[in-house]
This record gives structure tokens, C-alpha cells and sequence, in this order.
């Protein structure tokens, strides 16, 4: 703290250097004009103790002015305000021509972020629709599909399937990053949403003739129930993409963990800790040629948003498995 503020006083001196080389400049030709001239030093001398006693007294004040506006000014850079108006008022023509430079980069800035916003907002929009336009033929082409039962359609159903849900993550994509992201916490069942998300993968796993199986015990989450659904949705896509034979087994248990465990590839060691980084795919991912790197980038992040801990445990040839730790911490229904 000592040198702290003997560091602010240096550089006050510093600031002021001219000034008291002036005022040492006045004093030496008062001594020399006193010495020449064989006038009476006393008179002389109360005279110069007088001024430098002023003087002095002012140094004293002016340097107790700078030091609280210097402690103010940092009190507000540590603790930044939301306006420019809650910063200490400048002092000074230069501090005033610094003060308005800075009110126009937060103008600038704050017509930027409106404008960063409202871009994302129309970007958003724009997605929100598309997706609702694409959905009308796929829906068609499922209908289409569904009227014949052959290896062919049911290959085509299934990769049908994956646009809608490739469909669908562009459009979560673009709500985690809008500020309009559908976000509603509730008290919520996590079976019947469980349920209902098996069934719209259903058709993958018997197309891989891959079992699934559930033991879900019957708890209360506090959650968002939309994006709880996708994230269960990402993460049997997952086990379902991995596993080429086997079981993906879906557990809830008593204290409010989600697990979806595969039987499938596993993830290598030194992938694990960048699972879930944005554009990521892995050893794996890179061997399949299909992995986006969204899914679990998209996963981890709607998990934050919710306050749930999103986790993964793995071993090559050895299966995977996702644990989503749903335990409240300090979100409460309004």
C-alpha cells in the first residue's frame, strides 16, 4: 500500500515538474537579485518564507484534490458503473476534452451493441422461420415414406430424421446466442419428457437394431423442459451415431442425475477434456466423417443456461457415458 501511494505522489511530482522548477527558478533570482544588490535579508526573507509557506500549502491541497479524484476514478474502474454519468466528474480542460471522447466511444459502443442485437434478433428470425418452412416437406416426405414399408424407405426415413434434427440444432443454435432464448424454469416430470424424446428416436435404434433401455425414477427437476428435451435428444443422437451393436441405456436416479450410456466406441483420452468445445469432433468424429462438433458444444452450453453440470466419462472401445447432474443450486421458481 506504501509503495502504492508513493508511487501516485511521484507521479504527481512528475505531472508538476514545470511548475516548481518555475517557482526553485523565482527563488534563485530573488537570491541573486538580494546578493547583488547588498539588500537587508530580513525583510527579504519573511517575504519568500511567506510565499513558500503558500505555496507549499497549496502543493499540500492540490495534491489532496488529485488523490481523491484518483481514488474515485478507481473505486469506479473496479467496480465499472453502467453509465458514463456514474464516473467521477472531470477536472480540468484536458480531463473535460477526455471525458467527451469518452461519452462518444460509449455512444459509439452502445449504438453498436444495439445494433449487434438487433442483427442477432433478425438473424434469429430468420432461422425461426426457415426452420418452420423446411419442416412442411419434411413432414410431407415422411407421409410420403410412411405409405411403403421397405429397406429403402426406412433408410430414407431415418436420414429424413436426421435433417429434421439437423434442422432443428441450427435453430437452438441461434437462440442460445439471441437474447430471446425460450427460456422458462418450471417445476417439471423428467419421465413423460424422457418418454417422449425415446420416441422420436425410436425409429433409429430399431433401424441399428440397437436396445434401449429405461429406469427413470420419479422425480421433480427444476428445469426448462424444452431445453431439457433437446439436450437428452443430443445425447441419445450421440450414443446412437457410436454404437454400431449393443445397449443405450437412458437412468434417472433419486438424487436427480441423468445418465444415457452407450455400448458403443468410446471416446479417446486425449479428447475427453475438448468434448465439448465448439466445432470439436474427436478422433472418432473425424474417423465417421458425419460430426458437426455442435452437439455436445450445443449441449454443455443450453446445461449452463439451465444451471446443470454436464458431464462425461468414456474409454476407447468401452462405450460412453453422459451424466447430467440436474440438482438445484440456486434457481428458484418465481
Amino acid at each position: 500500500m506504501k509503495k502504492k501511494e508513493s508511487a501516485l505522489f511521484f507521479s504527481y511530482l512528475c505531472a508538476h515538474i514545470l511548475q516548481i522548477a518555475f517557482l526553485l527558478l523565482c527563488f534563485a533570482i530573488f537570491a541573486v537579485i538580494l546578493y547583488l544588490y547588498d539588500l537587508p535579508a530580513d525583510p527579504v526573507l519573511y517575504a519568500a518564507l511567506l510565499c513558500a509557506a503558500v505555496g507549499l500549502l497549496s502543493f499540500i491541497l492540490s495534491y489532496l484534490r488529485f488523490h481523491k479524484r484518483f481514488r474515485r476514478l478507481e473505486s469506479a474502474l473496479l467496480n465499472l458503473p453502467e453509465s458514463r454519468d456514474d464516473l467521477p466528474e472531470p477536472s480540468g480542460s484536458t480531463a473535460v476534452c477526455y471525458d467527451e471522447a469518452v461519452r462518444m466511444l460509449c455512444t459509439k459502443l452502445a449504438q453498436s451493441e444495439t445494433d449487434r442485437r438487433r442483427g442477432q434478433e433478425e438473424n434469429t428470425d430468420y432461422f425461426t422461420m426457415w426452420v418452420h418452412q423446411i419442416k412442411t416437406p419434411i413432414s410431407a416426405m415422411r407421409l410420403m415414406l410412411g405409405e411403403e414399408d421397405t429397406p429403402r424407405s426406412r433408410a430414407l426415413s431415418a436420414e429424413l430424421f436426421r435433417i429434421d434434427r439437423y434442422a432443428e440444432m441450427a435453430l437452438n443454435y441461434a437462440r442460445l446466442n439471441s437474447t430471446s432464448n425460450d427460456l422458462v424454469f418450471a417445476k417439471v416430470e423428467v419421465e413423460p419428457v424422457i418418454k417422449r424424446v425415446v420416441r422420436q428416436y425410436a425409429g433409429q435404434f430399431v433401424r441399428k437394431h440397437i436396445a434401449l433401455k429405461c429406469d427413470i425414477a420419479p422425480v421433480q427437476v427444476l428445469t426448462g423442459e424444452k431445453w431439457l428435451a433437446f439436450i437428452l435428444g443430443q445425447l441419445l443422437a450421440n450414443a446412437v451415431k457410436y454404437t454400431e451393436s449393443g445397449t443405450v441405456t437412458v437412468t434417472v436416479t433419486k438424487n436427480k442425475v441423468l445418465k444415457v450410456s452407450d455400448t458403443g466406441i468410446g471416446i479417446a483420452p486425449e479428447d475427453l477434456p475438448r468434448i465439448f468445445e465448439k466445432g470439436f469432433t474427436g478422433y472418432n468424429g473425424r474417423a465417421e466423417k458425419k460430426s458437426t462438433g455442435l452437439g455436445m458444444y450445443l449441449s454443455r452450453r443450453a446445461a449452463d443456461m439451465l444451471g446443470h453440470t454436464l458431464s462425461v466419462q468414456s474409454a476407447p472401445g468401452a462405450g460412453s457415458t453422459f451424466s447430467l447432474d440436474m440438482k438445484e443450486s440456486n434457481l428458484q421458481v418465481e
